[in-house]
């Protein structure tokens, strides 16, 4: 079937999409299309959208936060391709486009026009930045508790955190060299928080 059938006329630039079909408690089925004249779609749209699929199982009976879905699912492209993400989110704070954290976490639909470089950017740099204090599995408990008793109480539970305002790292003035702070190209993660997803 054609892509920009088979997506409807909302696909807008994407070059890839999952969809599940909920059956009571169980996913009935999985479908991920992919523009294949897509630049490494193998690499980038691919392993991006069977995150997505992978987060619904883990998360099934649960709306996983939009921030937590994207960041996760940026993790699992190229290494090329986050790092044209992270040129992105140095233009986009240049500008004074960024989120707080708050807002960040709170975002239950795509970003508004002129936010979707930041979006996706400290989506991953927040899942980063989360993983990083503890072990992916912890991660998932994070997001697990917040769903059932909100982000203050999930912070404190799971990383001993007192409250959403004191992540800094995602409120700094200066992201002049992301590189160092989100080492995205690492591949152990990716395999880490892959095996995670599916425990």
């Amino acid at each position: 079937m054609d892509y920009q059938r088979a997506s409807g006329p909302g696909v807008g630039q994407s070059v890839g999409f999952a969809t599940l079909k909920i059956d009571g408690e169980r996913v009935a089925s999985r479908r991920i299309d992919i523009r294949l004249d897509a630049d490494n779609w193998s690499g980038d749209a691919l392993p991006h959208e069977l995150s997505h699929v992978v987060l619904a199982d883990r998360f099934l009976g649960k709306r996983i936060p939009h921030w937590a879905n994207e960041g996760m699912s940026v993790l699992a492209e190229s290494t090329t391709k986050q790092s044209t993400r992270i040129a992105a989110l140095q233009r986009s704070l240049a500008r004074g486009l960024s989120y707080e954290t708050a807002d960040l976490f709170q975002l239950t639909t795509f970003p508004r026009p002129g936010y979707h470089d930041a979006f996706y950017g400290q989506s991953a740099l927040a899942v980063r930045s989360l993983v990083e204090r503890g072990t992916p599995t912890q991660f998932l408990s994070f997001i697990e508790v917040a769903l059932d008793a909100g982000y203050g109480h999930a912070l404190h539970k799971v990383y001993k955190i007192q409250s959403v305002d004191k992540l800094e790292w995602l409120r700094r003035e200066d992201f002049a060299d992301l590189a160092p702070i989100w080492e995205l190209s690492q591949p152990d993660l990716r395999t880490k928080l892959a095996v995670s997803e599916n425990q």
